[in-house]
């Protein structure tokens, strides 16, 4: 092949490798697992190869330490023995672990799994737990006092989120209140989410938390947050119905640096001074005049501008002063896209704008292939945007790229970041996500 010579089993032995590149490509294999329980997959597998990997897996507890719990619907004694074997082999490593739960029959098998990971909770680092409608009546069955039992036993959990799928609410928040009090008094906790828990002030000694996410029983729990003292991201969500109490004031937090709400109305009881990056995920007939009275009062200095509904973007006034500053907006395609990039166009619009971000989600490009001209056309139309970012379908980025997109790309015009995972790939939706990826805002991009 043109003088150059493949390499052969001869030339090429991957037992030859040095122990430390093995090590490091261990560690990949291992770091997202899609279910650990299964004896089939790595790392149990890697062991199977030969003497010297055996050995090198079973020395090396980091490779046990990324657990997925996964049971299926009708655990045997051997999947506990899978979990358990696993714990062991991970020894005092701390602990990345994802349980899902979703329709377990044999209870009796849950409670023990469940037993099995709460005996290590002093390892816990990061604990994210997804259960849907029997896997919460399971858990509440079981009858596990979890506040006591893992009561004073988390000194390296550093985040803890729990996913919400069930429409039985109270079984929920009858298992998330046991972990809450409990869980704010972990002393590393920095990152927590509790979907279903109404928001509650930190204990009397403080809590380290840094990012929080919660629902809003009412309006007035906001002022909560300012017992939090180092949050600088919060993610509200609310019933949609709240009412807003019209004779409290905003609760002022000037640590805040980044806001997600669910809700628009949830703005009417905050003031942001310091924010830089808003995201507002529902658009009601007033949530434009919520958003502009919101900076008009904070003042802030805001950076980033996700607005994820795409008629919000298509109806705000994004001439408003204070936007003036904005330098990152996300368009949400294709609602309303071809408004929201007309407006975008205009003399004057977002001055200091440099990145943009376009999240295609509902409808892929391929069904409009002159949409993505356009979207490209509106590139080419702000010279002064250098960076791209693309939550889509690797099929919609070639469509972009054949669209012109990678002619500014050659013209080093325009760099292109990818997000492909941001919709599940067909036949992949069992896989796991950890949550923390696309929940928390990303960093400000350095764009100069």
């Amino acid at each position: 092949m043109g003088g150059i010579s493949m390499p052969t089993s001869e030339s090429f032995n991957v037992a030859g490798l040095p122990t430390e590149i093995v090590l490091d490509i261990f560690e990949i294999l291992c770091q997202h697992p899609r279910n650990s329980l299964d004896t089939q997959s790595p790392p149990w597998i890697l062991g199977r190869v030969c003497s010297s990997w055996r050995t090198l897996v079973l020395s090396t507890s980091s490779l046990w330490s990324s657990l997925i719990v996964t049971p299926p619907d009708s655990p045997a004694q051997s999947t506990v023995d899978a979990l358990r074997e696993h714990l062991h082999r991970s020894r005092d490593h701390p602990l990345r672990i994802g349980v899902s739960i979703r329709g377990v029959q044999d209870r009796a098998v849950l409670r023990n799994i469940l037993d099995l990971l709460v005996q290590h909770s002093r390892r816990w680092k990061v604990m994210e737990m997804n259960l849907t409608t029997d896997g919460y009546l399971s858990v509440t069955d079981t009858e596990l006092d979890l506040k006591s039992r893992v009561r004073g036993r988390l000194p390296l959990l550093e985040e803890f989120y729990m996913k919400r799928q069930s429409p039985f609410r109270s079984s929920v928040v009858q298992v998330e209140h046991r972990f809450t009090d409990t869980l704010l008094r972990a002393p590393n906790l920095q990152k927590a989410d509790f979907p279903l828990t109404s928001f509650k002030a930190a204990p009397a000694e403080g809590t380290t938390l840094t990012h929080v996410g919660a629902r809003l029983a009412s309006l007035r729990d906001v002022h909560h947050i300012s017992s939090y003292k180092f949050v600088t991201e919060i993610h509200l969500s609310c019933n949609q119905d709240v009412v807003r109490d019209t004779a409290a004031s905003p609760v002022v937090l000037p640590q805040v640096i980044k806001l997600g709400v669910r809700h628009s109305s949830i703005l009417t009881a905050l003031t942001l001074p310091s924010l830089e990056i808003l995201a507002v995920r529902d658009s009601t007939p007033d949530s434009c005049d919520i958003i502009e009275q919101f900076m008009g009062r904070s003042m802030c200095t805001l950076k980033v501008l996700s607005l994820l509904k795409g008629e919000l973007l298509s109806k705000i006034d994004i001439t408003h002063a204070a936007f003036n500053r904005v330098n990152g907006i996300t368009v949400p395609i294709p609602s309303e896209t071809r408004q929201s990039i007309a407006k975008l166009s205009a003399e004057n619009v977002l001055p200091a704008l440099r990145f943009i971000t376009f999240i295609i989600d509902d409808v892929k490009l391929e069904d409009d292939h002159a949409l993505a001209s356009e979207l490209v056309k509106f590139l080419r139309g702000r010279p002064d945007v250098k960076l791209l970012r693309l939550y889509c379908s690797s099929r919609d980025v070639d469509i972009m790229r054949e669209g012109g997109l990678a002619e500014m790309e050659s013209e080093g015009k325009l760099l292109v970041t990818l997000n492909t995972d941001y919709k599940s790939r067909p036949g992949m939706e069992t896989d796991w996500k950890w949550w923390k990826g696309p929940y928390w805002l990303p960093p400000l991009p350095h764009v100069s």
